[in-house]
């Protein structure tokens, strides 16, 4: 038999410090060993530009903004390659992540799904599961996206050149 070891992909998430706030996701990357990833958490108000170079994905998770100097340095690290998530639920400031050049899509408003829609959660139907982010996902024995529940998001429209790569029930 064949042994291939890799290197675990570095990912940073980074999030407004509620407790367990980033728990799931957590949980999800890190579920099974096959997973290729190695996950570092952070507070946004933790956060330094500096140390973002070190790590190959970023995940934004539901901070309400970025502090100075971040966003350019995202900016300049995401033309270099790095990937990059961002999150955006009940914590995002939605006008000031409007007035990110580089987002790919205009906020509309926060959604919580039981209050606003009338239903306990929504599910991720639809999504690429030929997409790099989504593809170790689909390989692990013990993690399937379909059995993810969503309480709230922010609903959103993609600018002209934005590719959508999932979608709730909802559409």
């Amino acid at each position: 038999f064949v042994i291939q070891r890799r290197e675990k992909l570095r990912l940073l998430i980074v999030d407004a410090g509620r407790p367990r706030q980033s728990f799931f996701l957590e949980q999800a990357l890190t579920s099974a060993p096959e997973l290729p990833f190695a996950v570092t958490t952070n507070r946004v108000n933790n956060m330094n530009a500096g140390e973002l170079a070190d790590y190959e994905v970023v995940i934004l998770n539901d901070i309400g903004r970025l502090p100075d100097g971040v966003s350019g340095r995202l900016a300049e690290l995401r033309a270099g390659g790095q990937g990059q998530l961002v999150f955006l639920a009940e914590n995002a400031e939605l006008d000031w992540w409007n007035g990110v050049r580089d987002l790919p899509v205009t906020l509309v408003e926060k959604v919580f799904v039981q209050r606003d829609r009338g239903q306990p959660s929504y599910s991720l139907t639809s999504y690429d599961r030929n997409h790099e982010i989504f593809v170790p996902l689909e390989q692990s024995t013990r993690l399937t996206l379909n059995t993810a529940q969503f309480f709230a998001y922010s609903e959103m429209e993609t600018k002209d050149d934005a590719v959508v790569i999932a979608k709730f029930e909802n559409g």
